[in-house]
């Protein structure tokens, strides 16, 4: 499921947005008017927990990474064989 939602952007043009559940979303970048993509799930608890956890023990973290569609192919399609992933973004 997604959604479009129109903001202005300045005096002449209009941006949009894609708002979405399912990961597919994610492809609608490339329509031309679309200037932003956002994926939403659930996540599970452990996750949740997880991240509370990291953020606790160390709170001026700061991560920040620029990914490509070609960084998503190496990491994630095809990672390296020492890298065991669990692609598995279901809620619990």
């Amino acid at each position: 499921m997604s959604s479009i939602l129109d903001s202005s952007m300045s005096n002449t043009s209009l941006a949009r947005s894609i708002v979405g559940t399912d990961p597919e979303v994610l492809k609608d970048i490339y329509i031309e008017d679309i200037n932003i993509v956002t994926w939403q799930r659930k996540l599970s608890h452990v996750l949740v927990e997880a991240s509370e956890s990291v953020i606790y023990s160390n709170p001026a973290l700061q991560i920040s990474q620029i990914v490509t569609p070609l960084d998503i192919v190496d990491r994630y399609i095809h990672p390296p064989s020492h890298i065991k992933l669990n692609l598995d973004f279901s809620s619990s």
